[in-house]
């Protein structure tokens, strides 16, 4: 996509991101269970088409590996990780993105994983694109029109995905077609629906669309559905596979016939429209959107969404504005509010302005745990709006399917905002009736105006949970029923801030109101300040079929002093037989003040807009909010800043001739902590002072590779210090700089990293990988002297597995204190081949190598990947290693990965690398979530299967609590034009465990094979052949000696099988393979140990002969 920029240069890059601990020690007694993805990669394409592909891994870490698409090798990249959070951001993204004109959503490449959008899981990146919407644009599909918001929805595929992001000018925005989760007696009673009923109102003549899961067509509530619709492209169509929509549905108007009437819906003669438009599992918003249209067109009077993302928005989302076209051709929208049960959490649609926002209560109107609450994020308005039942609610239940907690064959009992929700659509229903000709703004203001005021928070419940009872026979509603009386910027202005409510009565006499005032705090410890907000009236008199005003003002000049932040506001206008509720929210920022960056290049010109400039707020205080994204124009940015202390990083690119940001000089300067206390400050980062940074080595024709300054801060929490780092590194064609600089060692360190490579041709090849650290500053002189006397030096012998291929090498370091991110380039070698490595002493180093065909130009996935464990070295040390060595098979020598077979009270989690190399310090990497490893990992008891998952290496199963026996097995096979060997791999352990191991990974045997093979794992083909078998234990397990060992091998891919006279020598064991003329060597292996635990692993073609 052209944004009227030019890229930056770049590099494809590995990036290890732990938590706030820094990095974490090898090796640890025990298991952590419940981490998310633990062990798991999954490969990302960027709407760029870039791919980032992300491992989990043990100790909160994750690696991240990221290369530019196809044309796209010199665009860089902008790298931020904080708290379960990780953002990819090219360089050419930047300005659209800080513009506005793209969805932050594209670029977080964890929320990517989590909505599913991994290319394992599909080869389209769904987008939804404001602007040109009838051009058709290379690389995309159109999927659907959308025209309340006036966009259409489109899938970028992911094959061409460089080549839309380059034709895709013409769109004024484009977000991520983002998914929301679809997230009974008793509850009918509790919202007052019997007295609706009794003065006549079951919602008949009204339509409520469902827009959900779908329904189940032969259910007996459900006959009222008068037509369905299918938006998910699904071949069962409208029919319900989940079982959400059938439940919400019934909620909504069930008739109760398969219950006797005893799970009769809210609005039991309203008429339903069935909308499907979330999967098994997902809601695309496009599908979502476009079902909206449907019930407006199709003239429902409600809509019910109980349906959510999984992150809180400002209501500027495609889902929201939608919302708020929809309903001004007269549909009110009710909408969950989401079940993650945090604060300023409203997701999607409900933080619509239109929206009516449901959070739930249980039985005894306490607030549900899993509720969100507000206020909504951007403008902090209220929202959630209103409560109503959603613990426990039994409701219909779709035929083949097992939501919730099954009651019988025709219903189940599930919670959640989602079924809180279609309690209030339902009362809409009935008020809708009774009110035919009322805007849905009204229906809403009646709602909130007529709830029950909870004892709970503001921002818990809006305006409180529902009473359907009071607002069919009150006849007194207020409008607006919830607003705000805005935000205040500091220095507050002396001007006070007025509102009127409305007080409306549809009764035949006048109303005499009291109103009572609240005020809380923004913490909701207390009231707020005396005087803040005063109403203009003691008493408000409202006319029969007439309407009354009460003024509501807010003084800014009682809020001098008092603390910051988002307060609440109630009004309870009360009669002696009326009730009606209104509810107000204002901010008051915290002294803040306008901090602008002026931006010079090294000519002595403002930096230029053709060139793509940058500047990053941090904030050093975790109480402080995040600072917004910085546009910089002509070489200037300006952002509004919280009072406290902030790390200031700029990048200033300078042309040389031409701009191209390809070969433009980059300077990285940095102000380590500004302190935002008072106004006027202006920062000039000139680089005109930064220094060169580079590197000499011993080597007189080596060749700079790559250099990359890392500037490191620290955030001050009350629960720790979290260190983050950002980054900025540059291919040879580009000169990097960094402005001196000195800070507090405590606080901020700099890092240059480079790698340096020897020339083509040259008789052994070899990279040097310095990392040179600087504890608070940036050094007057960056230009280092590497010695090879002072350097660790690695003879490296690397071997192919049976053909010739491309190695993809990087090397991470762990250099800075406390350092919480590394990063490294990859570079291309042949295998097999050998080289020498040199490596700085005193940092960590941790290596990767991914593997793939000669004829493929990138890597496109991470296949074969061999790790290293964290490695130091020390100065003038040497060593050899070996990489890549037959015989492939599984590994459970290491949990740094987040891998092993464990035991967490009766469960157990099994993540096992399946095509890991024989030799010591290299380990595999999980290959379950790959496409092109396949299988199955199964557990059973006593011969019965206890369970089975579809992916190798991959497992969670129920145990007995008891001692009993079980079996593993895991299968995998693979087809890998790089590879010749290991096409299957089958592992199968036997054991006996109680629950008395829980905790505890399990003293499971291993075997690991070795033989002296050639660089292409080939042994002598006639001859008898030893090989070495390393048997022992699953690292970190309980100790259990081996007893005995046996091996076979195969020369016909496993169909007959030969014994190996098999040998021991203490803790050594070893066998003789006859070898016959040719062809491969498959290997089966077994061990037991005293206890009468098992290993057996069959590796077919696990070497060939030559």
């Amino acid at each position: 996509m052209r944004w009227n920029t030019r890229t930056a240069a770049g590099m494809a890059l590995v990036i290890v991101l732990s938590g706030l601990t820094g990095p974490h020690p090898a090796g640890g007694a025990g298991p952590t269970a419940d981490r998310d993805w633990d062990g798991q990669t999954h490969s990302v394409t960027l709407i760029t088409g870039d791919r980032v592909m992300v491992t989990s891994l043990a100790n909160g870490k994750h690696r991240v590996t990221y290369a530019p698409g196809a044309g796209r090798e010199h665009v860089g990249f902008l790298k931020r990780v904080g708290k379960d959070r990780i953002d990819i951001i090219p360089s050419d993204a930047l300005r659209p993105l800080s513009a506005g004109r793209l969805d932050p959503r594209l670029f977080e490449v964890l929320g990517l994983i989590r909505q599913g959008y991994d290319d394992r899981s599909g080869a389209d990146i769904p987008l939804i694109a404001q602007g040109n919407t009838r051009a058709a644009v290379s690389g995309a599909t159109t999927v659907r029109a959308l025209p309340s918001i006036n966009a259409v929805a489109i899938r970028e595929s992911k094959r061409s995905a460089a080549t839309f992001w380059a034709s895709a000018s013409g769109y004024t925005k484009i977000w991520l077609d983002g998914r929301s989760k679809p997230a009974d007696d008793e509850s009918n009673i509790q919202i007052g629906v019997p007295q609706a009923w009794q003065a006549g109102f079951t919602g008949r003549g009204v339509t409520v669309a469902v827009l959900d899961t779908g329904y189940d067509a032969s259910h007996p509530d459900l006959s009222q559905v008068a037509e369905a619709k299918d938006f998910t492209g699904s071949a069962a169509g409208p029919k319900d596979e989940h079982g959400h929509g059938t439940h919400v549905s019934s909620i909504i108007a069930g008739s109760g016939s398969g219950s006797a009437g005893k799970y009769k819906g809210v609005a039991p003669d309203a008429k339903l429209l069935a909308g499907r438009v979330c999967g098994l599992q997902w809601c695309e918003d496009s599908a979502v959107i476009a079902g909206m249209e449907w019930a407006v067109d199709r003239q429902a009077k409600v809509v019910n969404l109980s349906l959510g993302s999984d992150y809180p928005t400002d209501g500027t989302d495609p889902l929201a504005l939608a919302v708020n076209t929809l309903t001004r051709s007269g549909t009110l929208f009710v909408a969950a509010v989401g079940n993650h049960g945090y604060s300023s959490w409203v997701s999607s649609p409900a933080a619509a302005d239109a929206a009516l926002a449901v959070g739930s209560v249980n039985r005894s109107d306490e607030h549900s745990w899993f509720s969100n609450r507000g206020p909504r994020i951007g403008d902090f308005a209220v929202k959630p709006e209103i409560l109503a039942p959603g613990e426990g609610i039994v409701a219909a239940r779709a035929a083949g399917t097992s939501m919730g907690e099954p009651v019988d064959a025709l219903y189940t009992r599930a919670s959640g905002t989602s079924m809180a929700t279609p309690h209030v659509a339902g009362a809409a229903a009935i008020l809708a009736q009774q009110h035919p000709d009322w805007t849905p703004a009204q229906l809403k203001d009646a709602l909130m105006s007529n709830a029950k005021p909870l004892q709970l928070w503001l921002f818990s419940q809006g305006a409180g949970r529902a009473d359907i009872g009071r607002a069919v026979t009150q006849h007194l509603y207020a409008q607006p029923a919830a607003s705000s009386l805005g935000y205040l910027s500091w220095p507050y202005q002396p001007t006070p801030v007025t509102r009127k409510v409305a007080y409306r009565n549809d009764g035949e006499a006048a109303v005499t109101l009291t109103p009572e005032l609240t005020v809380t705090d923004p913490r909701n410890e207390g009231p707020g300040p005396d005087g803040s907000i005063t109403l203009d009236k003691q008493q408000v008199t409202v006319p029969a079929h007439g309407s009354a005003e009460l003024g509501v003002t807010l003084h800014p000049s009682a809020l001098i002093g008092a603390g910051a932040g988002t307060y609440s506001v109630r009004i309870d206008a009360k009669a002696a037989t009326a009730r009606v509720q209104t509810v107000f929210s204002f901010t008051t920022e915290a002294e803040s003040y306008d901090v602008t960056v002026n931006l010079i290049d090294r000519q002595g010109a403002p930096a230029t807009d053709e060139l793509p400039q940058h500047v990053d707020f941090n904030e050093l205080d975790s109480e402080l909010p995040s600072p917004p994204r910085a546009e910089v124009r002509n070489g200037t940015a300006t952002v509004r800043l919280a009072k406290g202390p902030y790390a200031v990083v700029g990048d200033i690119f300078t042309a040389k001739g031409t701009p191209d940001p390809n070969t433009a000089q980059i300077t990285v300067a940095t102000a380590p902590k500004v302190v935002v206390d008072r106004p006027g400050i202006v920062l000039t980062f000139d680089a005109r002072k930064g220094k060169r940074a580079s590197v000499k080595v011993d080597a007189p024709n080596a060749i700079a590779h790559f250099t990359a300054v890392e500037l490191q801060f620290v955030t001050h929490a009350p629960w720790g210090d979290s260190p983050f780092m950002v980054g900025f590194g540059v291919p040879p064609a580009n000169e990097l700089y960094a402005v001196p600089v000195q800070s507090d060692p405590a606080e901020f360190a700099f890092g240059l990293n480079t790698i340096t490579i020897s020339p083509p041709g040259a008789a052994l090849a070899y990279t040097y990988y310095l990392a040179f650290p600087s504890a608070g500053r940036i050094p007057d002189d960056l230009a280092f002297r590497a010695r090879n006397s002072e350097l660790g030096t690695v003879y490296n012998r690397y071997r192919s597995q049976g053909v010739d291929a491309l190695g993809a090498r990087a090397v991470l370091a762990y250099y800075l204190p406390g350092q919480t991110a590394a990063a490294g380039l990859f570079i291309d070698i042949p295998l097999p081949g050998r080289r020498v490595e040199y490596f700085s002493a005193g940092p960590m180093w941790m290596g990767i190598l991914e593997q793939r065909p000669l004829d493929q130009p990138q890597i496109t996935r991470p296949e074969g990947a061999v790790v290293t464990g964290e490695e130091r070295f020390s100065k003038g040390e040497n060593r050899y290693q070996e990489w890549n060595n037959a015989v492939l098979g599984p590994d459970l020598s290491t949990h740094n990965w987040g891998t092993g077979i464990a035991r967490y009270g009766d469960s157990l989690q099994a993540i096992v690398p399946l095509f890991a190399p024989s030799e010591a310090g290299h380990h595999g990497m999980t290959f379950f979530d790959l496409s092109y490893a396949t299988g199955s990992t199964t557990l059973s008891k006593d011969g019965a299967v206890v369970g089975r998952y579809p992916l190798p290496g991959l497992g969670f199963f129920n145990l007995s609590p008891d001692p009993a026996s079980y079996t593993l097995a895991v299968q995998a096979r693979r087809n890998v034009r790089w590879s010749s060997l290991a096409p299957s791999v089958d592992t199968e352990w036997t054991f006996t465990t109680s629950g008395s191991q829980s905790g505890q990974y399990l003293p499971l045997p291993t075997v690991k094979i070795s033989g002296n093979l050639d660089d292409r794992n080939r042994a002598p083909a006639s001859t008898g052949f030893p090989l070495q078998l390393k048997v022992g234990l699953q690292a970190n397990s309980t100790a259990a000696a081996i007893s005995a060992v046996t091996l076979e091998y195969s020369s016909d891919d496993g169909q007959t099988w030969r014994t190996a006279i098999v040998g021991r020598a203490g803790d050594d064991w070893g066998a003789i393979v006859q070898h016959p003329g040719s062809g491969f060597i498959s290997l089966r292996a077994k061990a037991t140990t005293v206890t009468g635990d098992t290993v057996q692993q069959t590796i077919i073609r696990a070497y060939s002969l030559r």
